[in-house]
């Protein structure tokens, strides 16, 4: 099975964990099983970063040229220490969420698949799985 590429780990720690240090995210990344440089590290937080950011930036152009209203209550939601989170982070996970409605077709399959990836008790362990089907699909 395939190692995970190193901005797919970061691109999941940042997700995970928005507010963490360069140097935390660093230290997290090396816990999952990356030998890479400090420095080859740090230097994909910051184009992981980068890249997040521009989605962000663009999907609030969209959303807000859209005539669509926005729903004001998933912010209405956020717990109290949810509001240490940077805007930035926030808005990167919606852009995330919307790219994988359109990608799993809608609502409902997105639920199934978070579903799914609750009982595999993590991502990396519905990743592993869904490495191992994959394989199975293209066997066949």
């Amino acid at each position: 099975m395939p190692k995970p590429s190193l901005s797919s780990i970061i691109r999941n720690v940042l997700t995970e964990n928005p507010s963490n240090s360069t140097d935390e995210l660093i230290i997290e990344v090396k816990r999952r099983g990356r030998k890479d440089s400090d420095e080859r590290i740090r230097s994909n937080i910051y184009s992981v970063r980068k890249h997040l950011k521009k989605q962000v930036t663009a999907a609030l152009t969209t959303s807000t040229s859209s005539t669509t209203p926005v729903s004001t209550t998933p912010a209405v939601q956020l717990k109290e220490a949810d509001h240490t989170m940077e805007l930035s982070a926030v808005l990167a996970n919606v852009v995330l969420v919307n790219r994988a409605l359109g990608a799993v077709g809608g609502i409902e399959n997105a639920r199934q698949v978070a579903e799914a990836v609750r009982s595999c008790g993590s991502v990396e362990l519905f990743l592993q799985h869904l490495e191992t089907v994959a394989g199975i699909r293209t066997a066949e």
